[in-house]
């Protein structure tokens, strides 16, 4: 399996490249960003829980964003309307992940109330 290199040594085989690994370095060798101590793994917990939250959200609202430029700049193609929908589409897809991430976190909290009723 290919391993990859930093400072002349084996770090990390491609299998361990997890989110947990993403800014752990070797043995003793200093970061080049500082570092804050005991808050450091709840800031990369947040920023994970962060990135899953939002991170297809913001996708999808980039890619609606370069589709609906791209049917700005388009003046007499018969596509202009084509990309325009797209676009639209793709607003309305950010619409609809923000209500099933609604509707999710409603039946959990209800299955929760639910748990802490029974003990």
């Amino acid at each position: 399996m290919p391993a990859l290199t930093l400072y002349n040594s084996t770090v990390l085989s491609f299998a361990s490249l997890g989110p947990q690994n993403l800014f752990r370095l070797p043995g003793n060798v200093s970061p080049s960003f500082p570092t804050t101590g005991e808050g450091k793994e709840d800031k990369k917990k947040d920023m994970l829980r962060a990135f899953l939250n939002y991170g297809l959200v913001a996708a999808v609202l980039v890619w609606a964003g370069v589709v609906g430029l791209m049917a700005y700049r388009l003046e007499d193609s018969p596509w202009r309307w084509v990309f325009a929908a797209l676009a639209v589409g793709g607003l309305a897809t950010v619409g609809v992940i923000f209500k099933i991430r609604r509707y999710v976190d409603g039946i959990s909290q209800a299955d929760d109330q639910k748990v802490s009723k029974k003990h």
